[in-house]
């Protein structure tokens, strides 16, 4: 009995034989292992992701643990509260205590870069918007 390629894509059976020609498939069974591995592998990383997301579930029920998309909004939201705050700072001064403009550039400046500062931690964090 002799193996074609119509064969081996039909699983290698033959009318009347019914067996399945491994030759074909690999001489050693290296592909049975690999493919053997890799549904292995799948299964792992499906009782992983399975696994996580139950104890994600279990953590939320319980109180523990807050979804990341609320707490990227809810720091939104405290970020826009203090860039408002900075962003006014310097009329604010600048109106209630009558210093001169040298002194508010300076203290604009440092607003600058303390705004600088808290973006570059909060994409550090939480990855560009």
């Amino acid at each position: 009995m002799t193996t074609t390629d119509d064969d081996a894509y039909h699983g290698g059976k033959r009318e009347g034989a019914g067996r399945i020609n491994l030759a074909r498939i690999d001489n050693d069974g290296s592909r049975i292992r690999k493919n053997r591995a890799d549904l292995l592998e799948v299964d792992i990383n499906f009782r992983k992701v399975k696994l996580k997301r139950e104890m994600d579930d279990s953590r939320r029920n319980a109180g523990d643990l807050i979804p990341y998309d609320e707490v990227k909004r809810e720091f939104a939201e405290y970020v826009s509260i203090v860039e408002v705050g900075l962003e006014t700072l310097p009329d604010r001064v600048a109106r209630d205590t009558g210093l001169s403009g040298e002194i508010i550039v300076v203290l604009k400046l440092s607003i600058d870069r303390i705004r600088r500062d808290l973006h570059a931690r909060l994409a550090e964090t939480f990855g560009n918007p």
